[in-house]
């Protein structure tokens, strides 16, 4: 999308909106319905797309607010764009409720950027996004075959990230699987019930899974008050209700480090 040339402050952030793309979008005002019925995916991704684009022209960050109501995400997932925020109502009152029940070749995280199928990476990371107040039901997604990219969220090389107040539960995979955060912070998540189809030798299937080496020697990343029960006995579900701060060197890990199923690996292959 092409956007006319419009003033710039010194660091790059233009004085203007581009036109078309508010700074604050209800999500009912552009196609999504949240009735608990119409598929909102195919509208959640144009959207995300259209303030994407948008960022990447003026470099003003962009929120997508979901009014109280149900949204069904079907057979499909939406790469998300530096930028752009989800933010609800709460938990139980903004629900995103995912199925693949048309594909179920379909792992349908509810958003997901990644190494190897989007080119994440510390040279293109995702930047300056909030995920907030929101439920996520996986109850929906089964496929024949474990499925590690069956999370709720799974993000990889996510920079300036905050994910916060949300409920995650009954995920075919990790609830929220998210790899290689710089300067981020998790705060509030409750996550229960996820890794449902983990025989328990499978990669992932945590609670809360966060994959450590992409950004080098040091990642930065702090977890508060998150909890996550009834997840695999054998996954590495992390829970907590005090503050960690989760630096650590890439090569090793450290005990305040919440860590996913197996070693994360900056190639892409997901491990939260």
């Amino acid at each position: 999308m092409a956007y006319p040339d419009l003033p710039t402050t010194a660091t790059g952030v233009r004085t203007h909106a581009v036109a078309g793309a508010p700074l604050l979008c209800d999500a009912r005002e552009h196609g999504l319905t949240g009735d608990g019925t119409t598929n909102d995916q195919p509208a959640l991704a144009a959207l995300v797309d259209r303030l994407g684009d948008a960022h990447d022209a003026d470099g003003r960050a962009r929120i997508i607010y979901c009014p109280p109501g149900v949204y069904s995400i079907q057979d499909a997932s939406t790469v998300w764009r530096t930028g752009v925020s989800l933010v609800g109502a709460g938990p139980g009152a903004t629900r995103f409720v995912l199925s693949n029940s048309g594909d179920r070749a379909e792992p349908t995280p509810l958003a997901f950027y990644t190494a190897q199928q989007h080119g994440a990476g510390p040279d293109r990371p995702l930047a300056d996004c909030t995920f907030a107040d929101f439920e996520i039901d996986g109850s929906g997604v089964a496929s024949a075959d474990y499925n590690p990219l069956a999370k709720g969220l799974g993000l990889q090389y996510v920079t300036r990230g905050v994910f916060r107040n949300l409920y995650i539960h009954h995920t075919a995979a990790t609830g929220l699987g998210c790899d290689f955060l710089q300067d981020c912070l998790i705060d509030g998540i409750l996550v229960a019930g996820c890794g449902r189809q983990d025989n328990g030798t499978q990669m992932g299937g945590a609670g809360i899974g966060i994959g450590i080496g992409g950004w080098g020697s040091v990642e930065r990343l702090n977890i508060v008050n998150c909890s996550a029960v009834a997840t695999p006995p054998t996954a590495s579900s992390w829970n907590s209700r005090t503050s960690r701060n989760c630096a650590h060197a890439a090569s090793g890990s450290s005990a305040a480090t919440p860590r996913a199923t197996g070693s994360a690996s900056p190639t892409g292959v997901p491990t939260a």
